[in-house]
């Protein structure tokens, strides 16, 4: 990879790598991703995915929920 480079939009960059003496500009998306972990159980007014993940620092795993940011605008978050 020779180069890595945003693009207008948040979240997607574009790769500069030579391949067999060829340059080529490769679109790559970075997920946003966000782990909450409560000791307070989750209700079902908070309908997200849980999972179960190994945390760092051998913090224990309680109630952890993957919540997806999607940046549709700079200055606006939608979350699924």
């Amino acid at each position: 990879m020779i180069q890595l480079v945003p693009s207008t939009q948040v979240g997607y960059f574009f790769a500069w790598v030579v391949v067999d003496r060829a340059m080529l500009k490769v679109p790559v998306h970075v997920p946003r991703v966000l782990y909450l972990n409560s000791k307070a159980p989750i209700t079902e007014e908070f309908p997200r995915k849980h999972v179960n993940k190994i945390l760092t620092h051998g913090n224990p795993n309680f109630n952890l929920i993957e919540v997806h940011l999607i940046y549709s605008h700079r200055n606006s978050t939608a979350v699924t």
